[in-house]
């Protein structure tokens, strides 16, 4: 009997048994923990940088008495479109509002104003620069596509982190350039209420701890912050149109749309870059984009440089150069003899302050002021740091030699120094008509060639000009790669090396004349994608695999 009671109860006392082994686990864990604080010190510290970063971040709302600045904003009518979809249910719907309107009418004025628009932005102490008139003062810093076209029925409302409203105005032009705007508080006393950011002077890397702070997906979610590492620094994606600037900090902390603006600090609570843009294939709340660990912060020291010129002048004036320019490889170096790093000039434009100056096409800038340049975005960035009128010295390698130039920086209405057109997207199979074309051509890809008549000239706008027309190119070949992408009928060769050509036949025996197993470098005409309508010129490297 005694047995059998045994073997009834054997379950039971085997789970109490396991039970009072998990909890005495606990107690030992839990007693480890307390004895070993590093854990409770890294989490104090993380506290720390929330106390010393959040009481100058703010929240940007953009509101407006218009409704239709919904519809020219591109937003929806409803403001639980902001709201991610698992809180939409947890709020009453309300009764619908027929579609806004964007016209303005007379009794506008007296409608309430709405939030058409939000994002981030942190509070940067001016520090009055040496020959300015503008004094020391607290402004805001935040993305110039925050306050993107903000009308006159619209105003600027911030809130700061005590939770108290102001109102704010746009300083100068926004910089779209780099993406960079700046507001100042209105009303008196306003500016005196803002706690001012540590901006960190030191350089930013790969793999340091990194606090995004801002308001992802609205007034909702306002004063969030969200941690993570550097992933990459400098990186340069393509997402400012019209040839802006970018350097990057990359950062896996969690990004979202509403945190454009707000500060990404590191782990002594200073600001190092301010949160731009995410990379992301997720849809997020409203059919917007979502995080995905890719988010990408303008550095401070470039946020606060522009904003400085803002504040001083209004606007960002940056130098001129006048050349438009490509990067250099190292095969299409060793075609011009040269053995180094720095930035090809494929044309020194008509007027330009460069080619006032002596600067020639084929030219190589290896540096200027006595800093080196290895590619076009650092001449790029040199240049545009320099005001106009300011003179600056290249150093230039030409025809096996290198030179020194000074060039005075011409201005050129707020844009910087022209960049590379480069090869425009897409390719053509011309006809397979090979006549004329030489069997080193045919290698390359390049099916169909003519010379240039005066008639085709005029036809795509080279009344004047010279050369050899490519009619046809073999897809999936050298001439067609994306790299190099000679498009039939929109590119005319004007030189092989160094041999200008005005014929098929100067062009078969140019190619003729060099080694099929080294790069070739031709200079073409091909549509400017910079000034539609136009042509420029530019260098390609035609290379056998």
């Amino acid at each position: 009997m005694s047995v059998l009671a045994v073997m009834l109860a054997g379950p039971g006392l085997i789970r109490s048994v396991a039970h009072a082994r998990t909890a005495a686990e606990i107690v030992s864990v839990r007693n480890g923990l307390e004895a070993n604080p590093s854990l409770t010190t890294l989490s104090d510290s993380f506290k720390d940088v929330a106390r010393a970063v959040e009481p100058s971040v703010v929240h940007v709302e953009i509101q407006s008495r218009n409704p239709g600045a919904m519809l020219r904003r591109g937003r929806g009518s409803s403001p639980l479109e902001s709201l991610p979809p698992g809180l939409r249910g947890l709020l009453p719907e309300g009764p619908r509002q027929p579609m806004p309107t964007p016209e303005r009418d007379r009794f506008s004025d007296y409608n309430n104003y709405e939030p058409v628009g939000n994002g981030s932005g942190w509070v940067y102490r001016f520090p009055g620069l040496e020959g300015s008139d503008e004094p020391a003062a607290n402004y805001i810093i935040t993305n110039a596509h925050v306050v993107r076209e903000v009308g006159e029925d619209e105003r600027i409302r911030i809130t700061l982190y005590d939770e108290s409203v102001v109102t704010a105005e746009i300083v100068g032009r926004p910089d779209f350039q780099t993406d960079v705007a700046v507001l100042r508080v209105v009303g008196d006393g306003g500016a005196d209420r803002l706690h001012p950011a540590e901006a960190s002077t030191q350089t930013t890397e790969q793999g340091e701890i990194v606090f995004a702070f801002g308001s992802p997906f609205g007034a909702a979610f306002s004063f969030s912050m969200s941690q993570g590492i550097v992933s990459a620094v400098g990186r340069r994606v393509g997402i400012i149109d019209g040839g802006g600037y970018e350097n990057f900090i990359q950062t896996d902390a969690a990004i979202n749309p509403g945190n454009s603006g707000g500060p990404l600090a590191n782990v002594r609570g200073e600001v190092i870059g301010m949160n731009t843009a995410i990379a992301t294939n997720n849809r997020g709340p409203g059919g917007g984009a979502a995080s995905s660990g890719v988010g990408f912060a303008i550095p401070v020291a470039m946020a606060t440089r522009v904003a400085d010129r803002i504040i001083v002048d209004g606007v960002v004036r940056r130098g001129f150069l006048g050349v438009r320019i490509e990067n250099l490889s190292e095969d299409m170096a060793a075609t011009f003899g040269y053995d180094g790093r720095g930035v090809l000039v494929a044309e020194a434009l008509e007027g330009g302050a460069a080619r006032a100056a002596g600067v020639r096409d084929g030219d190589i800038i290896t540096g200027v002021d006595g800093e080196e340049v290895a590619d076009s975005e650092q001449l790029r960035f040199a240049i545009a740091n320099r005001r106009p009128g300011k003179e600056v010295e290249l150093e230039l390698f030409r025809g096996g030699e290198s030179q020194t130039v000074r060039v005075e920086l011409g201005s050129r209405g707020g844009d910087a120094l022209a960049s590379g057109g480069g090869p425009s997207s897409g390719s053509e199979r011309g006809d397979d008509d090979f006549s004329g074309v030489s069997d080193l051509s045919l290698r390359y890809g390049i099916t169909g060639l003519a010379t240039l008549s005066p008639a085709d000239a005029a036809r795509i706008g080279l009344a004047g000009s010279g050369g050899v027309m490519i009619t046809g190119v073999r897809p999936g070949s050298v001439a067609a790669s994306p790299r190099i992408d000679l498009q039939p009928g929109r590119t005319v060769i004007t030189a092989v090396m160094n041999e200008d050509v005005a014929t098929v036949e100067d062009f078969n025996r140019a190619i003729a004349s060099f080694d099929a197993d080294k790069p070739i470098r031709l200079t073409v005409l091909r549509p400017d994608p910079m000034n539609p309508g136009s042509f420029a010129p530019s260098f390609v490297l035609l290379k056998l695999p």
